[in-house]
């Protein structure tokens, strides 16, 4: 998105408004003129969901669904599919909510560009 709205006509330091992440570098545009403290919101991939130590990487709130997909398989190799069934439901379904629950954004407010227009966040412009 910075890349792509971001009008760096004037390199002026200032608030950074946006970030983008190229080659394995965080870059915030415009370049911070001092300290602030920043709210990134992002995703990767799990580093470690096999461990001997019994942690695994990833949300707390992903243990009980991660039972349930072991249970259905269980359920699955002893032959009963209803109970399978039902146990990957349940997991599907946390795992939908928990997406949903971790990916909300904690505003809804469209983003202010530094040339006074708008980016909204689904997707349109407004200058």
């Amino acid at each position: 998105m910075a890349e792509d709205y971001y009008i760096g006509a004037s390199d002026a330091p200032g608030r950074p408004m946006f970030v983008a992440f190229w080659a394995d570098q965080l870059h915030l545009f415009p370049q911070p003129s001092g300290v602030y403290t920043l709210k990134v919101r992002a995703y990767r991939n799990p580093n470690d969901w096999i461990t001997s130590g019994g942690t695994v990487d990833g949300p707390d709130g992903f243990d009980l669904p991660l039972v349930y997909y072991a249970v259905s398989h269980i359920y699955r190799a002893q032959e009963a599919p209803q109970m399978a069934a039902e146990y990957e439901r349940a997991f599907n379904d946390g795992v939908a909510f928990l997406r949903r629950d971790i990916m909300k954004p904690e505003s809804y407010s469209p983003v202010v560009l530094s040339s006074g227009g708008r980016k909204h966040r689904w997707g349109s412009l407004e200058f």
